[in-house]
């Protein structure tokens, strides 16, 4: 028999607690925190580029529901060259951030029939 999907809903009278668990163990080989950063893109375009050159990396998030921190972790054998490349990737966003900084998405009417600014 099917079962109701269990959707959150802020007016649920329900007072179970809402929490996303524990952070996951880090793996013993992964010794080294390479980068501690709230910037999620930022720390996925590492992992990419990590990926790319062959260093494994391992990725973590605090549990904080707002300002989660991202923490990559790599093997202290590999944390000198990861370093570099981490240092490159953030270098390349911040210069890009700089020639053409991220704008705001645009305010549009949430329904096509209304119109915003005339009355």
């Amino acid at each position: 028999m099917s079962e109701p999907l269990d959707y959150f809903n802020p007016l649920d009278k329900d007072d179970r607690p809402r929490r996303r668990g524990p952070a996951l163990a880090v793996p013993a080989e992964f010794d080294v925190v390479l980068t501690r950063t709230t910037d999620h893109p930022g720390a996925r375009a590492v992992e990419v580029e990590l990926g790319a050159q062959g260093v494994a990396c391992f990725r973590s998030e605090g549990t904080d529901a707002a300002d989660r921190v991202v923490q990559l972790h790599v093997r202290s054998a590999d944390h000198a060259y990861a370093a570099q490349l981490a240092a490159m990737v953030f270098a390349r966003r911040k210069r890009l951030n700089e020639i053409d900084p991220r704008r705001p998405a645009p305010r549009t009417p949430l329904w096509p029939d209304e119109d915003w600014g005339r009355g």
